[in-house]
Parts: structure tokens; sequence; C-alpha cells
């Protein structure tokens, strides 16, 4: 007997999916905060591969400086909301923590980074701006964590950009690729848009590159292009059976829950 039933509303969908990660309150954040030893060769930064200033950002949260913090995060990963909740935190960051070896919690650093992120989203409020016009184009195929990560970078620079994206949505993996528990669409898509408006890129959604005459295109009308292509298929296992129908790869059946919803198939 499964442990849920199948949900067949939205509301029963988001109960079954609850999120494994949830975005603290003001006061489990000022608590969690203070509980942070600030090492001063804090191997949480070591273990994060994005290289944030953990403890720095950990830091101006307890002190009430959320918008600093975001500010931290964001200068070393544009998808710090989405990496505090999407990231195995618990073998990187967290896993690294000292009170480990002390056998206590380690700080819970995934939610209060989304914590700090969340703020500075839902306010609006601008971190960054892009640079002067330096009279550069640039084209970027994929809106995924690279092509997103690398329009912004670009922004900042003064080049102009254009993100050409085969989906109907950006984010790639973390909208398309990730088990519905760990983010909800609207925390990912809202990321997405904070960014687009702070930076000022474009993006062309359903709009893949798919022959070498449209990439010769863009070579003739940009002065680089990027590609940010990452998102793909299911690999193959070469098991008998697997292109029948209802045989359905882990990658695509994500992919159309989070898209659908209850109302998969």
């Amino acid at each position: 007997m499964a442990e849920f039933s199948t949900p067949t509303t939205e509301q029963q969908f988001a109960a079954n999916f609850a999120q494994l990660k949830p975005v603290m309150n003001r006061t489990e954040a000022l608590y969690e905060s203070s509980r942070c030893l600030f090492c001063f060769d804090a191997p949480c930064i070591q273990a994060c591969p994005s290289g944030i200033d953990i403890p720095q950002f950990i830091r101006q949260i307890n002190s009430g400086n959320e918008t600093g913090a975001a500010r931290t995060i964001y200068e070393a990963n544009y998808f710090g909301n989405a990496c505090g909740k999407v990231c195995p935190t618990e073998v990187l960051c967290e896993g690294a923590c000292v009170y480990n070896l002390q056998e206590v919690k380690p700080i819970e650093i995934g939610r209060l980074q989304s914590y700090a992120t969340t703020k500075v989203i839902t306010s609006g409020k601008h971190l960054f701006k892009p640079g002067a016009d330096n009279g550069r184009r640039v084209a970027i195929i994929g809106a995924g964590p690279a092509g997103i990560s690398c329009a912004c970078e670009l922004r900042a620079l003064g080049y102009a950009v254009d993100v050409f994206e085969a989906k109907a949505q950006p984010s790639g993996l973390t909208v398309y690729g990730v088990a519905p528990y760990k983010i909800t669409n609207e925390e990912a898509l809202a990321e997405m848009a904070y960014l687009q408006a702070q930076f000022g890129y474009s993006v062309q959604y359903n709009s893949p590159i798919t022959s070498r005459a449209e990439l010769a295109a863009l070579e003739a009308s940009y002065d680089a292009i990027f590609l940010g292509i990452g998102l793909g298929k299911t690999s193959s296992l070469g098991l008998p059976g697997e292109d029948q129908k209802n045989c359905v790869g882990a990658v695509e059946f994500i992919a159309e829950l989070r898209q659908l919803h209850h109302r998969v198939a």
C-alpha cells in the first residue's frame, strides 16, 4: 500500500510534496544564526562548491542585515536561493560543520541561505545592476544555472545578452529535473525573475538551436556564444523493454511531475 494516496488537487499535491527545507521565519533564523561559531578557517566554506562566505552571511543574518547576507550569497552564487534548498548540504557545508565533531546538530546553513535570499527576492530590493554598455553582444544557449549565471556576469561587465532556451521556462534542472519536495516552481521562477529584473538580459523561450545553420546565424550576429547545455534526457541502461510504452526515464518523469503536478497521467 502506498504511503500517500494519489493527489487529485493542488492542495493534496503540495501536502504530499511538503518542502524538505521550508523557509525559516525571522525568529528561527535569529536563533539558528546565533549558534554559529564563526570559525576563522571555516570548513563549511571549503566544502561549498561555490565558495560562499558562510560565516559572513550568517553573522549578517544574526545582526539583522538580511540584505547584506543575500548580497554575500549572490556575489558567489547567482542561484543562491535554489542552492540553499537543492544542494546536498548535509554532505557539503553542513557535513563539514565543526559541530559534527561534538555530536551536536550542525548549523542549518541551507535554510539560512534560503531565508536571506527569499527576503530580498520577496522585497524586490536590487543588489546588482548592469555595467556600462561596452558595445558587444553575447548569445547564450540554455537558460539553466550555467547560462543564467553567465548572463548575470556578462551584464555586470556591460555586454548585451540574449539567452535562447528550448523550453518554456528558465532555470533548467531546478524546474525540470529536481523533485518537487526540494523546491517549488514558484520559488525557482521567482529567483529567475529577480535576477532578470536586476541585470536586464533577454530570454527567448521555446527557441532551441538545433542546426548548424542556426548556430552560424548566431555566430554572424554576436561577438561570442556561450553554450550552457546541461539538462539532457535520462541515460539509456540498455535493458530489454526500456523503449516500450509507459517506460519513462527518471528525468522525464520528474519534468512532467514538476509541470503537471496532480494532473500527471
